[in-house]
Formats: C-alpha cells, structure tokens, sequence
C-alpha cells in the first residue's frame, strides 16, 4: 500500500516483513463486533464537535501512520471490541483541528503528533462548535478556497456554477424524502455473521490496495469515524511510504 519504490521505515528497523511477499502479507481481519450503543452515541458527538485537518502535515505523515498501523494490529490480532472502539476514534483524537487559542499557535505538525497519543478522555472538556453566521458570499468563498485547497479544481467550478438550495424544512418535503429512501422491509433476511468454516476472503496485492487508495478523487468525504481518503493517501505517499511492507488488512 504505497506510491513508491520507498521501503516502509518500521519494516526496514524491525525486519519484520522482510522475507514475506506483498500477497502473503495480505489477510482476512475479523470482521468488526456490531456498533454498540455508547460508540455509536460517541461518534456522533465526535463528528458534532470536532473538525478534522483535510491533509496531513508533511513532518506527522510517519508518526502518523505508525500509530494507524498499531489500531489496524490491534484489530487483526482479536483484541475485542476496545480494539476496535480504539480504532474507530482515533482519526477525531489525532487529527482534530486545534480548538484553543494556545493549541492554534502551535504548529499543525507539532499538534497532531501529540494528539497521535491522546485518548478520547477529551471528549468530555470539548465543547461543541458554535455556529457562526456568515454572508452567503463567504460561505462561497470558504466553499470554493476548501475545494481548491482539496486539489478539487471540477468541484470548485460545480460550487460556482451551482444554483441549489438547501430545501425548506416542509412536510411536502419530507414526504418527498421518505418516498425516495422507503423504510427497510421488515421481511429482510440477512446473513449470518461469518464462521471459521466459511471460505475465506481471496487475497489481494498492496498493489491493488495502492490502486484503490488512488482512485479516490481529491476532496472525496469520509465516514462516519472522520477518516479520509485523502489520510490514507498522506499515510502511504510516494515521498513518505509509511505503510510499504506492512499488512495493510483494511
């Protein structure tokens, strides 16, 4: 998982990798334990109350993906549902923007390598973004400045040109709405969660990893856990290569 010839400097120090292929590297993770009900309420406040940098600093690119390394290890290794909770988190805990004055004069590098060892122990001193309001013209120009900044020139130009609106909060409205996303029928049958005794998942290359990662378009969204296509791209970039050699078990 990487653009480049670069080895990863981990695999290089430890040797860990050395004699694998890039293939036999590559395995099935156990699948993720149902979301529960304090982690999905968590997440929810983390993407209320906290932004995430769009790009990763140059200087915390390494650090930065050494600490993801170690959540994905967890993970892979069956360390149970904290692992995961671990995981999930992580990308608000080291990559949210500096909420106070003495964070916003440190440097971006600086603060996201500390925030790379916090916990979410923090969630409970953040407050809550506060909505500012703001002309509609430089509500364009944020949105057009944020496209660019993205590397997004076609989605600067739609931002631009665009003429929607956001839809008034109407009953019309919200029938409309329902009628395009139906409630899911009672009647579904899903599958069972999957065994030791199913087959397993065929393995993929770093190579297809690789390709997959770039096909992102720039300025792609994230989840629900504030990663971004555009992280994974800084975590194994050509010029940085952190990941090169390592498992990269998504």
């Amino acid at each position: 998982m990487h653009q480049g010839t670069n080895a990863c400097l981990t695999a290089q120090a430890t040797g860990k990798y050395r004699n694998q292929s890039p293939a036999a590297l590559i395995h099935a993770t156990p699948p993720a334990p149902p979301v529960s009900a304090p982690l999905s309420a968590s997440l929810r406040e983390l993407r209320q109350s906290n932004q995430v940098v769009r790009r990763i600093p140059k200087a915390a690119r390494h650090a930065a993906a050494e600490a993801f390394l170690t959540k994905l290890s967890d993970c892979i290794d069956g360390q149970g549902e904290g692992a995961w909770s671990r995981l999930l988190q992580f990308f608000y805990a080291a990559f949210s923007l500096p909420a106070t004055k003495e964070e916003r004069k440190e440097s971006l590098s600086s603060l996201v390598k500390r925030y790379l060892a916090r916990t979410t122990a923090f969630l409970t001193t953040r407050e809550k973004n506060k909505p500012v309001s703001a002309s509609s013209t430089l509500k364009l120009q944020k949105a057009v400045l944020r496209k660019m900044n993205d590397g997004d020139v076609s989605g600067a130009v739609r931002v631009l040109t665009s003429v929607d609106a956001i839809a008034a909060p109407t009953a019309n409205i919200l029938g409309s709405l329902r009628t395009k996303h139906p409630a899911a029928n009672p009647d579904t049958i899903f599958p069972d969660p999957p065994s030791a005794a199913d087959p397993k998942p065929p393995d993929v290359t770093s190579g297809e990893v690789e390709e997959a990662i770039k096909s992102f378009p720039n300025g792609s969204a994230g989840g629900f856990d504030g990663l971004l296509p555009q992280h994974l791209k800084d975590m194994t970039s050509g010029a940085v290569g952190d990941l090169q050699g390592a498992p990269p078990t998504l």
